[in-house]
């Protein structure tokens, strides 16, 4: 494959957060993303428009996604944090510092930990794309990443009972079945995914330093 531009700052300092996902049943109407249904003409000139240079309509409403960072008193206020060292007690307690993250692009909501210590490793084994990578999920090997993990799930479906989300909810389709750390662990400490994200990265247009 050839290289555009060489960047080897890309991949540095990567990444791995822990991604936990709830997803729900939503009732119909609920959402705008059909509001151009009814009118193929203008969904069509809005496709058309939005392949040309990503502007137009569907630019604001073809993936609407909502992303909101909560730092949570019950994580903050943990035992487990408490054990850590103090340098990192300090940085996880900042004003600025977020416990975790939750990511909204559909019925899905996407809680992702942010600060945790441990890492997943994933190793190429070949370069025929075939085979599948050596995976070592550890990412909730420390006490402090597993409560954060618990606590964030715990709070999001807090958020989601809510009377402004849960008016437009028929009910939770894939995630736990109470609040307690029983009723998380299973489902939802089970089944994770990771989001990746690194520095480095350059900017598509204006200054790119």
């Amino acid at each position: 494959m050839p290289v555009f531009e060489d960047s080897p700052s890309i991949s540095k300092n990567l990444n791995n957060h822990l991604c936990l996902g709830l997803v729900t049943t939503q009732k119909p109407g609920s959402g705008h993303r059909i509001s151009y249904i009814d009118s193929p003409e203008a969904l069509g000139e809005a496709r058309k428009e939005w392949m040309i240079d990503r502007s137009g309509p569907l630019s604001g409403y073809y993936l609407p996604q909502t992303n909101a960072y909560f730092q949570s008193e019950s994580i903050v206020g943990s035992q487990e944090l408490r054990e850590l060292d103090i340098t990192i007690q300090m940085a996880l307690q900042a004003d600025t510092k977020p416990s975790y993250e939750t990511i909204s692009p559909a019925a899905v909501v996407f809680t992702s930990t942010q600060g945790a210590g441990g890492s997943a490793g994933v190793k190429l084994e070949s370069s025929d794309p075939t085979k599948l990578p050596k995976i070592n999920p550890t990412l909730l090997s420390p006490p402090f990443d597993r409560g954060v993990a618990l606590e964030s799930v715990r709070e999001t479906l807090e958020f989601l009972d809510k009377a402004l989300l849960a008016k437009d909810q028929v009910h939770l389709a894939t995630g736990p079945t109470g609040h307690n750390d029983g009723d998380i662990s299973v489902p939802c400490l089970s089944f994770i995914c990771i989001f990746s994200s690194h520095s480095g990265m350059r900017r598509q247009s204006g200054n790119p330093r």
